[in-house]
């Protein structure tokens, strides 16, 4: 029954969903993840996280979704 519906679902096919856990416990760790990106009032500034990758890594892949025109269409399938 778990094919007609549930979170692989949700974030397979419409994409509204980016994460999932396996249980409670899981699920709030990453709440609580999320919401460390956020600030804690509208005065804070976000806070910084330093950069886990190469920020100039070769990325081809871009090239099969990013039309190479600026005005070609660009494929938002993927």
């Amino acid at each position: 029954m778990r094919s007609w519906g549930g979170p692989t679902s949700t974030w397979k096919k419409s994409g509204v969903a980016h994460l999932e856990g396996k249980d409670d416990k899981e699920v709030l760790d990453l709440v609580k993840k999320l919401l460390s990106y956020l600030p804690q009032n509208s005065r804070e500034k976000p806070p910084v996280l330093e950069p886990q990758d190469d920020p100039f890594r070769p990325t081809p892949e871009l090239l099969e979704i990013v039309h190479p025109d600026a005005r070609g269409p660009t494929t938002c399938t993927r």
